[in-house]
């Protein structure tokens, strides 16, 4: 059943289908040692100048961050140097795949950039998908808060049970394991338990108004466990084609531009 649980949660692979030079993004590998000894790999992709900020990118719950690529190497152009790492189990990552390996990873990360990020800013942790859902928890217990500027949340999701639950049942092959496998699920670190403990560092979340893949209520029920400053604001397009709309990029720079280096508090956002 725990196997089964942790198979719906996390999808990795190891093999990288690309490289960033070979989408001449200029980049360097970057490994770390997590808190509990296990190394991960990750790529930094340094800004065009003018530098304006860092930002340390988590990405979803499939393959690794070759895949994932493509989420972010358009930032460096727009001025922000850009971290993202694969958690443990994944690509060039060492160990296998659990959660509470992954927030002991994520920690790990928000470490690194702030002991290595070339700018005097504050700098914004950005999620996808799972990489939102687990960065809400890991920045509410962060010891690096000082250090951030925010998160911007993509298409996160405010429980693991309701989201295994979300994901069971949409075939008729697996309908019937919806409830015993989201009540088996490990929900202790539950995002809409813990995104109202990242105040006073704002929390902006931006979910997909047609997300096919985590349903747009999961943003509504964020928004209201979240404490204030918090800032929604919905996108358009499918979950995992998200960012490759200009609309959504703009956006996304809009609330970059407000965080770093000195706007904790967005403006013109919808604010609810």
């Amino acid at each position: 059943m725990l196997l089964a649980c942790n198979s719906v949660i996390f999808v990795p692979t190891r093999e990288q289908v690309l490289t960033p030079d070979k989408v001449h993004i200029t980049y360097a590998d970057v490994n770390i040692i997590s808190k509990d000894g296990v190394q991960l790999h990750g790529w930094y992709l340094p800004a065009a100048a003018p530098v304006r900020g860092s930002v340390l990118f988590l990405h979803g719950n499939g393959e690794n961050i070759s895949n994932h690529l493509a989420y972010v190497y358009w930032l460096p152009a727009e001025g922000y140097d850009v971290y993202l790492f694969d958690y443990r189990g994944y690509g060039a990552s060492q160990g296998e795949v659990d959660l509470d390996g992954s927030l002991t990873d994520i920690e790990s990360m928000i470490a690194y950039v702030a002991a290595n990020k070339t700018t005097p800013q504050k700098f914004v942790v950005l999620g996808h998908s799972l990489g939102a859902s687990m960065g809400i928890y890991a920045v509410s217990k962060s010891a690096h808060r000082q250090d951030l500027a925010g998160m911007i949340s993509i298409g996160a999701f405010s429980d693991y049970g309701a989201v295994t639950r979300d994901v069971l049942s949409r075939s008729w092959l697996t309908w019937l394991f919806q409830w015993p496998l989201s009540l088996a699920m490990d929900n202790r670190f539950s995002p809409k338990k813990f995104v109202g403990d990242i105040s006073p560092l704002p929390i902006v979340l931006l979910h997909s108004d047609n997300d096919e893949i985590i349903e747009p209520y999961h943003a509504a029920i964020l928004l209201q466990a979240a404490r204030e400053p918090r800032f929604f604001q919905a996108l358009h397009g499918d979950h995992n084609q998200v960012l490759n709309d200009m609309n959504n990029r703009r956006i996304l720079l809009k609330y970059l531009s407000q965080l770093i280096p000195t706007s904790n508090t967005p403006e013109n956002s919808n604010r609810e």
